[in-house]
């Protein structure tokens, strides 16, 4: 039995799939920022750029990141190859496929946060994620999900003093 190694086998895949979805990638990521900018951030953040003068106001980091993440969209979809010459129509097909996958996975997330907590949401929805991108053990799938959502959720709670939704089922553990 040949053993592969996940490090080389997702390389290969990514360079494999790279050419057909950068173009696609920087569209969405395209919107994603213009949204942000124009509709989620004036939303929920009230106070401008500048508090009391030459004070750095709350919106100046999400408008900061919003705007460097429009120039490398813009940056993306210019250096990359024009996808519509090379796409079939089934692996347009595909393409669609895993986007409406993704979409409901991120609203079964929003759904399940609230009732086990973010830490278990997200290691559920890193393993699920990972299955499906083709990640070749389960197991290791799981060890990488569970180890990085447990070391995000100790910086953000520990060092970051960030609250993070434990969930009706935990909420007395921690």
């Amino acid at each position: 039995m040949v053993r592969r190694n996940p490090i080389d086998f997702l390389v290969r895949y990514l360079k494999e799939r790279s050419q057909y979805r950068d173009f696609y990638f920087g569209v969405i990521l395209l919107l994603f920022c213009l949204t942000t900018i124009f509709w989620l951030i004036p939303a929920q953040v009230s106070i401008g750029y500048l508090a009391h003068g030459t004070v750095v106001g709350p919106s100046f980091f999400p408008y900061a990141m919003c705007l460097t993440l429009l120039f490398l969209s813009i940056l993306l979809i210019h250096i990359s190859p024009k996808t519509s010459q090379y796409i079939t129509r089934a692996e347009d097909k595909a393409v669609s496929r895993i986007v409406i996958v993704l979409i409901i996975i991120l609203f079964a997330t929003y759904y399940i946060i609230p009732l086990i907590g973010m830490v278990p949401a997200g290691i559920l929805v890193m393993f699920v994620l990972m299955q499906i991108f083709g990640f070749p053990k389960w197991y290791l799938s799981l060890g990488f999900a569970s180890v990085f959502v447990i070391l995000l959720f100790l910086f953000l709670e520990k060092l970051a003093h960030v609250r993070i939704p434990r969930g009706m089922l935990f909420d007395g553990l921690f």
